[in-house]
């Protein structure tokens, strides 16, 4: 009986070490560093940054689609596929130029 009540002791013993130790790594694990912080705000700009540009080129391509489609059936022709190719440069091109003029303007300030 008194190892029992030995072997108890010690296991409820360790149980409050266990405890003590636990409760700041809990707590820790509760606060996010501010590390982690900026970097899950970095990831969530990211994110949000792909779903914007998934988003925009969906509609490039239902425009240049719409604009150069004719109704030839499933297929583009030779003439709405160069419409379709030009219709898309257009667009990067322009894009480009506004991300670089936004970026030099950014630099500049």
């Amino acid at each position: 009986h008194s190892l029992n009540h030995s072997i108890a002791a010690r296991v409820d013993r360790r149980a409050l070490d266990l405890n003590s130790l636990a409760k700041p790594l809990l707590t820790m694990a509760e606060q996010p560093s501010p590390q982690q912080m900026q970097a899950a705000m970095q990831m969530a700009q990211q994110q949000m940054a792909q779903q914007q540009t998934a988003k925009q080129l969906e509609k490039v391509i239902e425009k240049c689609f719409n604009k150069c489609a004719g109704k030839s059936g499933d297929r583009l022709d030779k003439k709405e596929q160069l419409c379709v190719g030009s219709c898309f440069d257009v667009y990067f091109d322009t894009n480009k130029a506004v991300t670089e003029a936004l970026v030099a303007r950014q630099q500049k300030s």
